[in-house]
């Protein structure tokens, strides 16, 4: 049997996920060019990976499982401090508002940030993001509430809506 997964299904993904993928890593990582290497291994790891997929959903939950674990490991090994390059928060933010916004949750602390991006920008329940980051949901809730102070206070405005 063969291990690899065929052309066409590598692809479908890459296309289906890629962008997403693209942007939880950058903003865990802060920089583009640790994301597209993240987002390369992770596409590496489903292409060898012989795993089936129960359906769609299943499978964006294990690349995106996949790439936040990536992000961590390469934020545990990184010797300095996160520099955010502004070009690339403006390439990767749609609009104008979203770019400060971005930014400002790309100073969050890993876990809290993890839990909003999933959950403002990928439309992820708590439930669901407990699954993929391996917390418990009340754990995610507790992230998500102290993101939402952490930039009320940064901003200087209503609580975070998304």
């Amino acid at each position: 049997m063969n291990r690899f997964k065929s052309k066409e299904r590598i692809e479908q993904a890459v296309r289906a996920h890629g962008d997403m993928l693209l942007k939880i890593c950058f903003t865990m990582l802060g920089n583009r060019y640790d994301a597209e290497e993240i987002v390369q291994e992770t596409f590496i790891a489903y292409m060898v990976n012989d795993k089936e997929f129960c359906d769609t959903e299943h499978e964006k939950a294990w690349l995106i499982r996949v790439a936040v674990n990536k992000s961590k490991n390469a934020l545990r090994y990184r010797n300095k401090h996160t520099y955010v390059n502004l070009d690339d928060v403006q390439e990767v933010a749609a609009s104008e508002d979203k770019q400060e916004m971005l930014a400002e949750v790309m100073r969050l602390p890993a876990k809290i940030k993890t839990a909003v991006h999933l959950h403002y920008y990928e439309g992820y329940s708590c439930k669901e993001i407990g699954a993929i980051v391996g917390a418990t949901e009340a754990a995610v809730k507790k992230r998500l509430q102290r993101g939402r102070e952490l930039l009320k206070n940064i901003l200087g405005g209503d609580e975070y809506e998304g």
